[in-house]
């Protein structure tokens, strides 16, 4: 059973799980404590028998807008619809801050991510060399 949730920053256990999710799914970013890297960031975690095995962020970068700047699921877990249900509960929480608008970008190879974004609302405003931004206008 999954089981989805937000990162505790102040704990331990969860600050390694979301550096070992983030050196896996994404090697070749150089991202040193990649957890700070946004005003007031926000995680998320989905746990499987007590594993790591996705995770996603969110960071507040202007009044009123909010970024979704990462999120990955282990390979075996694709396919679930764990990446839309992220998307979702990223959503709603900008919501309940009062945020008027989401951006965030995808590579133009991540046909998925492109179509998850899609069919949430999200319209892609640019294509500038190797990826695609998006923005989503909340109520």
């Amino acid at each position: 059973m999954l089981k989805f949730r937000r990162a505790r920053l102040d704990s331990a256990l969860d600050r390694e799980r979301l550096l070992r999710l983030q050196y896996q799914l994404f090697p070749s970013d150089v991202i040193k404590d990649f957890y700070e890297g946004t005003e007031t960031p926000e995680w998320w975690l989905v746990l499987h028998d007590d594993e790591a095995v996705a995770f996603a962020s969110m960071g507040y970068e202007k009044e009123g807008e909010s970024i979704l700047s990462r999120c990955g699921v282990v390979e075996e877990f694709r396919g679930r619809g764990i990446q839309r249900r992220l998307i979702r509960a990223r959503i709603k929480r900008a919501i309940t801050r009062g945020v008027k608008a989401i951006t965030t970008y995808t590579a133009r190879w991540n046909k998925h991510s492109s179509e998850n974004l899609a069919s949430l609302g999200f319209v892609k405003v640019r294509t500038k060399g190797g990826f695609h931004d998006w923005r989503l206008e909340l109520p």
